[in-house]
């Protein structure tokens, strides 16, 4: 079984949501006044937060270190819940076509094994 996780870091993430960057951000750690996402998952001892987000760094265009979350599957289907209408509905399609071709260049990568099991008589 393939144990990589796929995620999508959460710049890539803005972009295809149309936000900015820090807005995304927000959402997943709050501010003052607002939980975020991820306090709320922490609140709660059944849910784990790395199933949904992981905390990350990248290089900005200064080369700056800057950051940010890898998004898994689960984490782009709990911030498309949260956005409503068009932008809703084209975040979407596009988190579900990055993780689909995530997921065919993997496929494509591995080597494909057939094992054959003895028979039962």
């Amino acid at each position: 079984m393939d144990k990589t996780i796929k995620t999508i870091p959460s710049y890539e993430v803005a972009k295809m949501m149309g936000k900015e960057h820090w807005e995304v951000l927000r959402m997943l750690e709050g501010s003052k006044d607002r939980k975020g996402i991820i306090e709320v998952l922490e609140d709660d001892p059944q849910l784990v937060v790395v199933d949904y987000f992981i905390m990350s760094t990248y290089d900005d265009a200064k080369g700056e270190t800057r950051k940010c979350y890898e998004c898994t599957k689960l984490g782009c289907d709990m911030l498309a819940n949260k956005m409503t209408g068009e932008k809703g509905i084209l975040f979407t399609a596009k988190y579900v076509k990055k993780f689909n071709e995530m997921e065919n260049s993997l496929q494509q990568q591995l080597p494909s094994y057939q094992i054959e099991y003895p028979r039962s008589r």
